[in-house]
């Protein structure tokens, strides 16, 4: 029997019916191109959907998108038994992975922080407690999410409040811009990554972490195993070819925005809970480290982009 791979840790994928899917898209859904996708994985069979790579923008996205009716009922039954907390692995980790990346680029002693999609906000509260045990006084969080509550704050620096939709926002910018584990699960994201590159002040950082493992799952079939690219939940994959285009292909002034790092994203799993899994995360990342955009086979890819002053 095959092994079944699962792409993300957390999330499994659903078979959907006719009534749940809409129809085909014509054009790419992140670029608008209407150039001719190349198939790259079967997602589901009966009705088909398949992932189709994108020439023009690098990008890879379900032939299908799920019907909104059923994105709610998918998320309704996924908030119910995950809590925004927990769906990154370890958020503490991950914040200070990301404090790190982003502290030698910040500058002030007061910072914003708008995190979409970040559940109950405990990724940003985590990235901001890391800020302020350098040269941060006061953190400010903003959360846009479906997820109703916002994390309590335990120190009078940080503020944390939820907004509803970014459109409630508008006009608003900020230090930092974080979009970690999201833009794969919006059928439709142009919208939202134009909002969300507005969103950074100038001389503030946009982070985006997503999957990257298109690549080695049609290695992994052409094997025999089996894997599971967790659709609907994971509509989108979005590798370093993906994000060294994106600026072009997104209604923004580009000469604005610079791509200042890319790399394989932190692993998400620790040594003491899974052992195997961590250690086959690291040795699948390390190349990445070394060939950065040239090595498509990192599973998870994260990038930062600075607004320019």
């Amino acid at each position: 029997m095959a092994k079944l791979i699962r792409a993300s840790g957390y999330q499994l994928g659903t078979h959907l019916a006719e009534g749940d899917l809409l129809p085909p898209d014509v054009s790419c859904p992140l670029c608008l191109s209407q150039q001719r996708r190349e198939p790259a994985l079967l997602l589901q069979r009966d009705p088909e959907v398949l992932l189709l790579a994108c020439r023009d923008c690098g990008g890879f996205s379900a032939s299908r998108m799920p019907a909104d009716a059923t994105r709610v009922e998918y998320y309704a039954g996924y908030y119910a038994n995950t809590r925004g907390a927990h769906v990154t692995g370890d958020p503490q980790a991950l914040g200070s992975h990301i404090a790190r990346r982003l502290r030698p680029l910040l500058q002030g002693a007061r910072f914003s922080i708008l995190d979409f999609g970040g559940g109950d906000g405990t990724l940003s509260y985590s990235l901001a407690d890391t800020l302020l045990k350098g040269a941060a006084e006061s953190v400010r969080v903003v959360v846009v999410d479906y997820e109703p509550q916002v994390r309590e704050s335990f120190s009078p620096a940080i503020s944390i409040q939820r907004a509803p939709a970014l459109d409630a926002i508008a006009g608003a910018q900020f230090d930092v811009v974080l979009a970690s584990a999201i833009l794969e699960h919006i059928p439709y994201p142009r919208r939202e990554l134009v909002q969300l590159l507005n969103a950074v002040r100038p001389g503030g950082e946009f982070y985006a972490r997503t999957p990257t493992i298109a690549p080695l799952l049609r290695i992994l079939r052409a094997f025999g195993v089996s894997c599971d690219f967790t659709y609907p939940a994971h509509v989108h994959d979005l590798g370093p070819a993906f994000w060294g285009r994106v600026l072009s292909v997104l209604p923004v002034d580009r000469e604005r925005y610079r791509l200042i790092s890319q790399g394989p994203s932190a692993v998400e799993t620790a040594f003491r809970q899974f052992p195997l899994r961590t250690a086959a995360a690291y040795i699948l990342k390390a190349p990445g480290y070394v060939f950065r955009g040239r090595y498509p086979f990192a599973g998870g890819w994260e990038v930062i982009f600075q607004r320019l002053r």
